[in-house]
């Protein structure tokens, strides 16, 4: 499995309660190690791409996925995955870019797949009825990504 890193990157808020000169409120984020978030993307033997999240998809993260998702080369995969197994929330920012990867590949006659198992997580994909978009599946191995390496 041919494995390469996209994004990595840890964020933290100021702590409520912190005045700040106005000058340091673009500065509101600062690192911490406990929020970390990465991006990464493997090829299955198949050459279909798995695409894994670790951490939150919101406002500030997505641009890291979308990034991730559109410089995905076109190497006749029959699909791409998108593995949320590690990611325990997103915000609208994250499915907008979920779905505008999955009306490109859509031209090519390719899937997007998705990895969800967290009950809050579908329960966002349900609510917004995205989870008719797209074929949604419990694990890897449910999806077809079971790499056949080993």
């Amino acid at each position: 499995m041919q494995r390469t890193l996209s994004s990595v990157g840890t964020w933290g808020l100021i702590p409520a309660g912190v005045i700040a000169a106005p000058e340091a409120c673009a500065l509101s984020l600062v690192p911490e190690p406990s929020m970390t978030f990465v991006v990464s993307t493997e090829w299955l033997a198949s050459g279909v791409p798995v695409v894994s999240v670790i951490g939150e998809l919101d406002l500030a993260t997505t641009p890291a996925l979308e990034d991730t998702l559109l410089t995905l080369p076109d190497n006749g995969a029959e699909a791409v995955i998108v593995d949320l197994l590690r990611c325990g929330f997103t915000a609208l920012s994250g499915l907008r870019v979920l779905v505008a990867a999955r009306e490109r590949l859509e031209r090519s006659n390719r899937p997007l797949v998705l990895v969800v198992d967290n009950p809050s997580m579908l329960r966002v994909f349900q609510i917004t009825r995205i989870d008719a978009l797209f074929e949604i599946y419990p694990s890897l191995a449910a999806a077809g990504g079971r790499d056949d390496d080993g």
